[in-house]
């Protein structure tokens, strides 16, 4: 069986331009005769985070049109095997009755499985949208030559047997399925590939039959939280035999022919996921940022990417990254010191710009903050604290942001990072909140310095990013009105414990016991130089992790506000801030 897997990139709601995709795959197979069956991702007509379009019921009328017109051009000996939303009427209050269905076209007949596991945690909400499939099924399928072959489908989620009380896969198999092909909306987050491949390699070994994954590719949002969908498409031999996966993060189109009947021996070497995830992780992450920025900026009219350099390390990064997704002609790099700022600071904002070859618009606030105090104190009698100073030139900066950005034809990237986000350490609307998108919102403090290290080390061979920005005793700075010479944030502690509540869901007393027992997760506490190489368990004491404990609960709470009016962040870990947490503005919990 010569199978083609069309790894495509899928737009939200592009019907049309979905479908000339799919029907182009098809038309080439048709002209080659290259392949016995097609098969294209999860929900390939609509794209997967539709989120309110699932209510319109013309919108799902017209992504289902679309498999019969499959069906008209596709000659009978040809399987095409593709994902779409199937309408069953309308409900009592209105909105239509749905599912996330395949459509198995052969043989002159359109055949639908339905999804019985719905995803619905996390980014994921499908129960809301979809009813569940009634049934496990499989497919007889009749291909060139008078071959017969019968398949199972499972849709995504259906495979993740491990996460539920059913084994869809092991229905199918016992159903008859001699080989499980499985269309996929399967979102990127560092080391998911080998979490995968374990999956499909250990359900290919079990049940002794070939497997197929094949996955899409683009970018899907749900408001606050921006998934990247990375490709990666799989095919096993039965026995557990990996024969190919497709690229990361780039359409691609390839046949295989696994072998039904016969074993395949694969030279693969077993690693762990540690140690998959440490030898890969920063590389996975720069590759899933880098393409969702020119993603991102495709889908919004192919805008100039408008970044303001503080001289931290936050806003060093994001630029690195730009220059890494973008021409340098088409980057905004602009910095807008006042008399807070140090030399220090501002010969990292001309050092990156020089080592980049970017040009930089220096457009500083000191003149127009101090008019604004005047006008201040000749309106009010009581004097401004220096935090509200600090709220006036944070937002100072995000009002030149915005009226720069209608100069350039510009949209601007949010330089916050997960720990700042969590925490809340920011004014309202501050410059480093606001953007089409929170580009690094995801990775905290110490994931940043490690991110650092592994551009300048592994994509620049060269001291972009200022060395002494992430690895040495420089503490990081605001450089604001009230900002003392040093952020009040012990970075070291609070980039662990906000990954532990946010990531692993973790509660105090958990996160009390994993000091205690040194079982916090060693990924969110790193041994770093800034550490003199020390351990968490050495860096600090009991009594003083406890009290930054609390501290990360306090600012958790209270921040909800502020995250909300964060930018999207584009996601690399399991779980972040935003509609995936689904936190509330009210909330008199005490933890």
């Amino acid at each position: 069986m010569r199978i083609k897997l069309a790894q495509l990139k899928l737009v939200t709601g592009d019907i049309e331009g979905n479908y000339a995709k799919i029907q182009d795959v098809l038309l080439q197979s048709m002209l080659n005769k290259d392949c016995d069956v097609i098969v294209y991702p999860e929900t390939a007509f609509s794209g997967y985070c539709c989120g309110a379009l699932w209510d319109r019921q013309e919108f799902i009328l017209d992504q289902e049109k679309k498999i019969h017109k499959l069906f008209m051009i596709a000659p009978p000996e040809l399987c095409i095997i593709i994902g779409f939303v199937s309408y069953h009427g309308q409900r009592k209050n209105g909105f239509p009755r749905l599912r996330n269905s395949v459509a198995v076209i052969n043989n002159g007949r359109i055949q639908v499985y339905d999804k019985q596991l719905l995803a619905n945690t996390g980014h994921h909400e499908e129960r809301k949208y979809f009813e569940e499939g009634t049934y496990s099924k499989v497919f007889k399928v009749y291909l060139q030559g008078n071959k017969e072959y019968t398949i199972g489908t499972p849709i995504c989620e259906d495979c993740w047997y491990m996460d539920h009380t059913r084994n869809i896969p092991q229905e199918m198999k016992d159903l008859g399925a001699q080989i499980l092909i499985s269309v996929n909306q399967s979102y990127f987050y560092y080391s998911k590939n080998f979490v995968r491949d374990e999956l499909y390699r250990g359900m290919s070994y079990t049940l002794n039959i070939p497997v197929v994954s094949v996955n899409a590719v683009g970018l899907g949002d749900i408001g606050k939280n921006i998934l990247i969908y990375d490709g990666n498409s799989m095919c096993y031999d039965k026995g557990g035999g990996i024969i190919t996966c497709l690229k990361s993060f780039e359409e691609d189109v390839k046949i295989v022919e696994p072998f039904i009947d016969r074993p395949y021996t694969s030279d693969f070497v077993y690693t762990s996921i540690e140690s998959y995830a440490k030898s890969n992780k920063y590389k996975e992450i720069t590759e899933a940022l880098i393409f969702a920025l020119k993603e991102m900026y495709e889908l919004n009219g192919n805008k100039r990417p408008q970044v303001h350099l503080s001289g931290g390390l936050d806003s060093s990064i994001v630029v690195a990254l730009l220059s890494l997704a973008f021409d340098k002609d088409r980057i905004v790099a602009i910095t807008n010191p006042s008399s807070y700022n140090t030399k220090k600071i501002f010969d990292n904002v001309t050092h990156m710009v020089e080592k980049l070859g970017l040009t930089l618009y220096n457009e500083p606030i000191q003149d127009i903050y101090e008019k604004i105090l005047e006008v201040d104190k000749n309106s009010f009698t009581t004097e401004l604290t220096e935090a509200a100073k600090s709220c006036m030139q944070a937002t100072l900066r995000t009002c030149l942001g915005l009226y720069n950005c209608h100069r350039f034809n510009s949209l601007l990237v949010s330089t916050t990072n997960h720990t700042e986000l969590c925490l809340g350490f920011s004014a309202y609307l501050d410059i480093s909140y606001a953007g089409v998108m929170a580009l690094i919102a995801d990775l905290s403090k110490t994931e940043c310095y490690e991110l650092s290290k592994y551009l300048n080390d592994q994509i620049f061979k060269d001291e972009v990013i200022p060395y002494s920005l992430y690895n040495s005793k420089c503490k990081p700075s605001a450089e604001l009105p009230d900002s003392q010479g040093v952020d009040p944030i012990d970075y070291l502690i609070q980039s662990g414990l906000c990954c532990e509540i946010i990531r692993k869901n973790k509660s105090k007393n958990q996160l009390v016991k994993d000091f205690l027992n040194k079982t916090l997760t060693p990924d969110y506490f790193p041994v770093l130089k800034v550490y003199d190489n020390k351990s968490i368990y050495e860096y600090c004491d009991f009594p003083t992790f406890s009290k930054e404990i609390d501290k990360s609960f306090k600012g958790l709470k209270n921040s909800v506000f502020k995250t909300a009016q964060c930018p999207p962040v584009p996601l690399i870990s399991p779980y972040n801030r935003g509609f995936s947490k689904r936190e509330t503005l009210i909330n008199k919990y005490s933890y």
